[in-house]
């Protein structure tokens, strides 16, 4: 089989040089005189900070920058030995999985291996009945939703989560902060600039694809630190699909963690930078997205027939 391109969905009801030239030898370069060498010294040693200069440093600011290195390391999501599942059915057996902080992680599987479930579980509307859940470091496997959307948790379901019966501005201002309604607005305008003309209509009579870019924008106007994104590619045309992936891309390019669900598995791990394969509520696969990539790792994990 060949690797599928960018524009082709992978259904999930199944599985998942040149010879180096020689460098050229640099040009010799004048040989300095001792005077300019000592200047130089002089000037290098002026620049480096001593350890008596950083040892000088007042005990808070060492501290402030050792917190922040250390806050740096902590992921944005993660997930240990979780079991969740609905009543007396369990869906995810067990799922470890790590989102680092201000990167994209593409979550990949069949219709049934508990993508959605792992969403459901993360942002509280499951509980799970056992494991453990992380955002930055807290603990919030048994946090209500609503105190993990204060924590920066912001989930896109699939079916674009909207209010049908209000407009696109009053969808919008449900969505940010007290005294943030006009940027909330110009924030979504920007990165979507469509709804700038449809503020007054009622967001059940958009399209679809203007349904999804309200649904992102919503999310968008938060400036949340971790979106769960599930299916937004779904029933879209492609120039809509673009649309959606490019406002993705920019989203985690600024720094915005992500965990994508998609039908378009080549271009989700196009803007991931690692991914899990999730298969009968087991992860089955998680490294690199670019090795998912590979003919061979991609038809044994994403390309198989599921039992």
């Amino acid at each position: 089989m060949t690797t599928p391109t960018a524009g082709t969905p992978v259904s999930e009801s199944s599985t998942a040089g040149q010879t180096p030239t020689a460098k050229p030898e640099p040009d010799a370069v004048p040989a300095q005189d001792a005077g300019a060498e000592d200047d130089a010294a002089a000037d290098t040693d002026a620049a480096a900070p001593s350890a008596a200069h950083v040892a000088a440093q007042p005990a808070d600011v060492r501290e402030e920058e050792a917190a922040q290195a250390k806050e740096e390391t902590i992921p944005a999501l993660d997930l240990s030995g979780v079991v969740s599942g609905y009543e007396d059915t369990t869906v995810l057996r067990g799922v470890s999985l790590t989102v680092p902080r201000g990167t994209a992680v593409a979550l990949l599987g069949p219709n049934g291996a508990g993508k959605t479930t792992l969403l459901r579980t993360v942002c509280g509307l499951l509980r799970p009945t056992a494991g453990r859940v992380e955002m930055e470091g807290t603990d919030i496997t048994r946090l209500a939703p609503h105190r993990r959307a204060r924590l920066g948790l912001c989930h896109i379901p699939e079916g674009r989560g909207i209010f049908r019966s209000l407009t696109v501005r009053e969808n919008l201002i449900m969505q940010s902060f007290p005294g943030g309604e006009s940027a909330a607005i110009e924030r979504a305008v920007e990165a979507f600039p469509v709804l700038g003309e449809r503020l007054t209509q009622t967001a059940g009579t958009l399209s679809g694809g203007q349904q999804q870019m309200l649904a992102m924008a919503q999310a968008h106007v938060r400036s949340p630190k971790l979106i769960l994104v599930d299916e937004a590619s779904l029933g879209l045309a492609p120039v809509i699909v673009d649309e959606i992936f490019a406002f993705l891309q920019a989203v985690s390019a600024e720094g915005t963690s992500l965990l994508l669900v998609d039908q378009f598995v080549v271009r989700a791990l196009g803007i991931a930078t690692t991914a899990y394969v999730l298969r009968r509520g087991e992860i089955v696969f998680g490294g690199p997205a670019a090795e998912l990539m590979s003919e061979d790792v991609f038809a044994r994990y994403v390309g198989g027939a599921e039992d």
